[in-house]
């Protein structure tokens, strides 16, 4: 898959969407969805900039790409993304992005001197059709979802409006999921053990 080197630029204010949104559950051969993440400090500087593409076909393919970090005035144009990898989607980790989308949409906002801002972009054959934008997501409410053990673990039981507690239950972020390629990626103690019985 081809490296991915576009960055969808941020409105300054709340929420953006326009033309039509794709569902993750549905994407088809053609179609995808890029989710790019960026924490932003209180002197605009960004700690994280995240781009997730996640690509139609059997199976599901989702690409996570790291931009170079700087500042709105100063972009790090001059260092080229880096790939972090390429993974296969379940049925459940789409279904879980598909209700992180529906969150966003709920409209979360936290109050903190970092912000996190998410922009979601909808495409088909190459051609943007849709897409929305979320300045200071409620990111952090989502703390308590992680990877571990082999299994996702929800411990986000409540939310500070009104939510759906099946839905809730569901959310996978996309941040959550390249916690499971990393972990795949880490040999286990066992198989150290094995290589280093074996001199390889």
């Amino acid at each position: 898959m081809k490296l991915l080197t576009s960055v969808i630029v941020f409105v300054v204010t709340g929420v953006l969407a326009f033309a039509e949104t794709l569902s993750f559950v549905d994407l088809q051969p053609g179609e995808s969805a890029m989710i790019v993440i960026r924490s932003i400090g209180p002197d605009q500087d960004a700690s994280l900039n995240r781009l997730y593409q996640i690509q139609g076909g059997k199976p599901v393919t989702m690409q996570i790409v790291e931009n170079p970090v700087g500042t709105w005035a100063r972009p790090a144009e001059k260092f080229p993304p880096a790939e972090i990898g390429i993974m296969d989607l379940s049925e459940r980790e789409l279904f879980g992005l598909e209700c992180y989308a529906l969150y966003l949409r709920h409209g979360f906002e936290e109050k903190a001197e970092n912000r996190f801002d998410v922009a979601i972009g909808y495409y088909r054959d190459g051609e943007r059709v849709g897409e929305e934008k979320y300045r200071s997501a409620g990111t952090r409410l989502l703390a308590g979802i992680i990877y571990a053990e082999g299994d996702y673990l929800n411990g986000v039981t409540r939310l500070p409006d009104e939510f759906p507690a099946e839905i809730l239950a569901s959310i996978t972020p996309p941040w959550v999921i390249e916690q499971r390629m990393l972990a795949e990626r880490r040999p286990s103690p066992d198989s150290i053990e094995v290589e280093l019985a074996s001199g390889e």
